[in-house]
Order: structure tokens, then C-alpha cells, then sequence
């Protein structure tokens, strides 16, 4: 017996398609088709749409069941159009099979009891924390990471332990490994450097007079950083003075990661006394004092008036006489004398050999 849908059974959206039906022309035997109790909106939507394209009433009367879904009917539709012959299936009246599938049921569960062990306990597997962070140059330990680790008779696979050596993230797998399972866990390694570059000075303390001309960078011998090396030409310093009489001037170097290395001269005005201006009297210097050899060493020299006169050979290789204004003259001294001395005899200059 077909059942009846009075007008409370039909939803808002049911109602909507009726009307779009009549607007669209349909007759009420059509419209009867898409109405049937137990289809849904979206279905009623399928079928009226496809009689208002030409659909054919037995052929929409063919799909309009509860059982099929839109999309099925749509498939349906489609082979229609092209001609194709369809058979729809009843439903299956699943009361036939509700009380001995129950029945089977039970069965295998008994059986299941008796022949099937209790599973065993899921491994478990749990770290300390998900992400840690190192500064370049700490050791990656992957034991200190681990929390609580089960049952027995599964192998721990840790990762390998590392020196951190630059900025970097790395992931470490744990992994917890039996003959039929395994469980796997990830540690984020965030390598991080936090090491701020040194700055070096020529000298940490400088004296100056207050009219210097002051250069911070005359002081600045060079800069570095474990990972970006060489920042010197990087370094910040003022070549601003103020007034006081000790001060610091500040030298400071950002690396890459954002570190800044610092340092600090320090600057101490001094007044030097200006050297005095002698005067007249005082610029004359008094004769350097004469040496006085002593007279017990040496003899008085002795005159050779044989000796020969010097003379001066020209170009031509002719020979000149001695001047009377300047003479020189070899004077032999006595075998006492061992060392060599000039003398002045007025304005004649005697070359002398020692015996």
C-alpha cells in the first residue's frame, strides 16, 4: 500500500521544488513523480530538472526511488539520453539477513575468544619536548631528550649526536622499532648563534692634548665574529669629543644573527707645559772644553831637516813647489811615540808618522 505524504510531511525545501514544477509547466501527474514518500529535496531536485529537459515520465518514474542517491540518478539520466536500456534493483530487504548475520556474528566472536591471542600492549614512544634550540658550538646529546619509552622486546633507534658548527635547523628521529611495528617521533633542532663578535684595540687607554685632531678608528685594530669572520669594516665608533678631561669612546659590531660586540677606549686630555724661550744671554753656549792629552805620554817632536818637501804633481806631470803660505811637511818623531796626532802649527799643517 503507498503511503500518503499529507502537506506537514513536506519540508520547506520539498515545497519549493513543487512550486518551481508547476511554474515550469509540469502537470500534476509530473509533479507527483519527484513527490514521492521518501525522497529528498536534492532527489526531487534531479527528477524535476530532468522533466522539464524532455525526460519521459515512465523513465523518471523508473529512478525515482529513496534508495538511489542524486548522483546515481544523474548517472542514470545520463544513459537514458543516450539511449541506453537500465534496470533499477529492488532494495534489498536487509530484515531477511539482520537475524542470521547476528547469528554469524556471534560465532566468530566465540571462536575469536578461543583462538585468537589478546593484542599487544602499542609501543610507546615520548620524547622530553618537540624542539629544542642550541648555540653554535653546544653538543646535541639525543639521550637527554628522551622521556618514557615501551615495552619490552623493541629495539630504541636514536639519532646520531652532532656539534652544532653553524645556524642551521635539523630534525632528529627517534625511533622505537619491533618485528611488526614501529613508532617514529621528530625533534626540531633549531642551531642558533648566539656567540657576539670580539673587537680588538691597538690600546685601551690614549693621552691626548685637548687641540688633537681625534680619529676613533686609528685605534681599531680588527673585529670578528666566529661565523661571519672578518667584520671590521662593520664596526660603529664616534669621532666626537666632548669636554671633560677622561672619557670612553664606544666601539660596537653587529653580526648577522643580530649579536653585538662591544668595547671602549678610554680618553684622557692632558696639558703639557709649552717648552720656556731663553734669551739672548742664555741661547749663547759656552765654548765646548778643550782635550787635554797628557805630556808624560808623548815626546817633543823632532825636526828632519833632510826630509823632502811635498810637492804636487800637475796634469802635465810636472812638478810644483811648495807654497809658503800652506806647507806641509813630514816630521819623524822620536821611536817613543806609537799613536798619531795633529798639530797645528799656525797656519802650516804638519802630516806626522810615528816611528
Amino acid at each position: 500500500m503507498m503511503e500518503k505524504r499529507t502537506a506537514g510531511d513536506i519540508t520547506f525545501l520539498q515545497k519549493q521544488e513543487v512550486e518551481k514544477g508547476i511554474q515550469a509547466g509540469l502537470s500534476r501527474e509530473q509533479v507527483r513523480i519527484y513527490t514521492e514518500p521518501g525522497l529528498n529535496f536534492i532527489q526531487m531536485k534531479v527528477i524535476r530538472e530532468a522533466l522539464c529537459a524532455g525526460l519521459k515520465d515512465e523513465d523518471a518514474r523508473l529512478i525515482a526511488k529513496p534508495w538511489i542517491n542524486a548522483e546515481t540518478m544523474k548517472e542514470l539520466i545520463e544513459e537514458m539520453k543516450q539511449g541506453k536500456k537500465i534496470t533499477v534493483k529492488k532494495k534489498l530487504d536487509l530484515r531477511k539477513w539482520i537475524l542470521p548475520a547476528a547469528a554469524a556474528g556471534a560465532a566468530f566472536l566465540a571462536l575469536g575468544v578461543l583462538f585468537f591471542e589478546e593484542p599487544k600492549e602499542a609501543p610507546m614512544l615520548e620524547l622530553r619536548q618537540e624542539e629544542i634550540r642550541l648555540a653554535v658550538g653546544m653538543k646535541f646529546e639525543p639521550e637527554q631528550y628522551i622521556r618514557q619509552s615501551s615495552p619490552e622486546g623493541y629495539e630504541l633507534i636514536l639519532p646520531a649526536p652532532f656539534t652544532a658548527e653553524k645556524p642551521e635547523v635539523r630534525l632528529a628521529m627517534y625511533e622505537l622499532k619491533g618485528k611488526e611495528t614501529s613508532v617514529k617521533r621528530i625533534l626540531r633542532i633549531t642551531v642558533a648563534d648566539e656567540t657576539a663578535p670580539e673587537i680588538h684595540l691597538l690600546q685601551d687607554h690614549a693621552e691626548l692634548l685637548r687641540a688633537t685632531k681625534f680619529s676613533c678608528r686609528a685605534y681599531l685594530k680588527n673585529a670578528y665574529d666566529a661565523i661571519d669572520g672578518d667584520l671590521t669594516r662593520r664596526v660603529q665608533c664616534s669621532d666626537q669629543l666632548d669636554s671633560e678631561e677622561t672619557q670612553t669612546v664606544l666601539y660596537t659590531v653587529k653580526d648577522k644573527a643580530g649579536n653585538v660586540g662591544k668595547t671602549e677606549l678610554t680618553i684622557h686630555f692632558a696639558d703639557f707645559d709649552l717648552p720656556s724661550v731663553m734669551n739672548a744671554e742664555e741661547e749663547e753656549r759656552e765654548p765646548a772644553p778643550m782635550i787635554e792629552l797628557p805630556k808624560e805620554k808623548f815626546s817633543e817632536p823632532v825636526w828632519d831637516a833632510a826630509a823632502e818637501p811635498y810637492t804636487v804633481m800637475e796634469e802635465n806631470g810636472e812638478s810644483e813647489e811648495s807654497r809658503e803660505s800652506e806647507e806641509t811637511e813630514v816630521i819623524e818623531y822620536s821611536h817613543s811615540i806609537r799613536e798619531e796626532i795633529p798639530v797645528n802649527y799656525g797656519g802650516t799643517y804638519v802630516e806626522h808618522h810615528f816611528g
